[in-house]
């Protein structure tokens, strides 16, 4: 299959926003890293701006489609442990979109939010599910997924990119730390010091 000159302009820039501050993302570096001369990039893009903003929007549509492309399942640990794997097997979309996001703010999180408004519905949708089941208990749900996602998206970022011993020990460590929380029937009530 034959990628475009569009879509491999798009697929560094993701690449680099995955890796570095959008901030320092210039034209021509994406012309070095892609092969694609700047004339060609700006026939597409009027400016960095609209490049960064098609890209973030390239991500989003491609780690959305991976999430609606997950199979339905209704044990709860088992769609816990698919959708960390989903997480990490779809974090160079999500950390270009993080790394968007903290750089610019502009897709709609709240003043002082840690991550994209959307961005933690995907384990939200289990601690839901969970609590539908009366297998997980929490006071808010919302809230738990913000921390579960803000949490593991720091991981993946500091171990940025991600090898495969390091995403599978994450998975295989945070899974059962996450079902633990959870299903302290203390309802996600802090110990207070």
């Amino acid at each position: 299959m034959n990628i475009s000159t569009k879509d491999k302009i798009l697929d560094v820039t993701v690449a680099m926003m995955a890796s570095m501050d959008p901030n320092n993302i210039s034209i021509r570096l994406v012309s070095k890293s892609s092969g694609v001369q700047p004339s060609v990039i700006y026939h597409y893009y009027d400016n960095k701006d609209a490049l960064l903003k098609a890209a973030f929007l390239k991500a989003q549509t491609d780690v959305r489609d991976a999430l609606l492309s997950l199979k339905p399942l209704t044990d709860i640990s088992q769609m816990l442990t698919q959708r960390l794997n989903y997480h990490c097997d779809n974090f160079l979309g999500i950390a270009s979109m993080l790394r968007y996001f903290l750089a610019f703010k502009s897709n709609g999180g709240e003043p002082g939010s840690y991550i994209p408004e959307q961005a933690y519905l995907h384990i939200k949708e289990v601690i839901d599910k969970g609590l539908g089941q009366g297998v997980y208990f929490t006071s808010d749900s919302a809230r738990d997924s913000r921390v579960i996602v803000h949490s593991l998206n720091g991981f993946l970022l500091e171990n940025f990119p991600l090898n495969s011993k390091i995403r599978d020990r994450l998975v295989n460590d945070i899974q059962p730390f996450i079902e633990r929380a959870l299903t302290n029937k203390t309802g996600g009530v802090p110990i207070h010091t």
